[in-house]
């Protein structure tokens, strides 16, 4: 396995690619119907197409649903070495939109999950799986939480990261044996669920790395929004990043089975640059070219698709 080429245009050797089979997470025995089937050329397993927020161009696996429970997944997707490997070379190609997002973000955590975190947070630790260049961790520093940390595998995110907070982030894959048995109080992940080829086993180490009583916030894509019953495949959430795509129910069932009394699951609003909404749009991002400068900067929040979810970790019980 190799990858070719410089910069974005690093590409996965089309001889090496190995597929293989996904699951339903909940159903031993599940019923698959086919909702969309794969549109992907070998050539498409390049570092820019793992890049977030790029153009997309309706690249996916064959999308399956379970008529059991409705999860829906990616199938066959490539194995979980090669995605290491595409997203290690991902390029931070977002830096006008992070801002935004670390707005958006921040405030989830303000309003979702402070409130049940008990004591000072200047005591607290907070991670941040899929991190990027540290935006989201650069804002938590500003509510005193002092003990921050971030775990990113692209290189080049890592290498745009700001000085207050690269020190703070472990350029590396997500694994729970890295961080040597430290706990956090606050664990957050955004847009990194779905792409993991085992969210049981994700959740699994997160809530091995959650002190007790400490809390989770993820955030996702929504496949039951109004934007994929509306736009179907045409819709961003299919793509070849992404394997299992969850609703509020999957994604909360997922969550209680891992063990996290389920606080919160709803949809939230996003608030980027009009340009950036239309990038998205592959049926009209063509009209991005077009627009002044002055419209494609205007703020324009949108409920366009996501859901967050918060879990608390139970706490040990107490014996008299």
């Amino acid at each position: 396995m190799e990858l070719q080429g410089t910069d974005t245009n690093y590409s996965m050797n089309s001889t090496d690619i190995t597929f293989v089979e996904t699951k339903c997470l909940f159903c031993a025995e599940s019923s698959d119907k086919l909702l969309y089937p794969m549109k992907l050329e070998k050539t498409d397993f390049n570092a820019y197409a793992f890049s977030a927020r790029r153009k997309r161009k309706r690249e996916h696996y064959r999308i399956l649903v379970c008529e059991k429970c409705g999860l829906v997944r990616s199938d066959p997707v490539i194995e979980k070495e090669q995605l290491d490997l595409l997203y290690g070379e991902s390029q931070f190609i977002y830096s006008e939109e992070a801002p935004f997002a670390a707005e958006t973000y921040l405030q989830l955590l303000q309003e979702k999950v402070i409130p049940y975190i008990e004591g000072d947070l200047k005591n607290k630790t907070l991670l941040e799986i899929g991190c990027g260049n540290g935006f989201f961790l650069e804002n938590a520093l500003e509510l005193e939480i002092n003990d921050v940390t971030g775990i990113e595998p692209s290189r080049s995110c890592y290498e745009n990261a700001s000085g207050k907070v690269k020190k703070n982030i472990i350029n590396d894959v997500f694994r729970v044996e890295t961080f040597q048995g430290k706990k956090f109080d606050m664990i957050c992940s955004f847009h990194v669920l779905d792409h993991v080829p085992d969210p049981k086993q994700t959740l699994a180490d997160v809530m091995e790395l959650l002190s007790p009583g400490g809390c989770v916030l993820l955030a996702c894509h929504d496949v039951e929004s109004w934007s994929v019953k509306l736009m179907k495949d045409h819709t961003p959430i299919f793509d070849i990043e992404h394997i299992y795509l969850f609703s509020k129910n999957t994604l909360s069932r997922l969550m209680s089975e891992a063990g996290f009394e389920v606080v919160e699951v709803s949809s939230y609003t996003n608030t980027y640059p009009l340009g950036y909404w239309l990038r998205m749009m592959p049926v009209v991002s063509g009209l991005v070219q077009f627009l002044p400068k002055s419209l494609k900067n205007i703020p324009l929040p949108v409920k366009a698709g996501n859901i967050y979810a918060v879990g608390k970790k139970p706490c040990r019980r107490k014996y008299s």
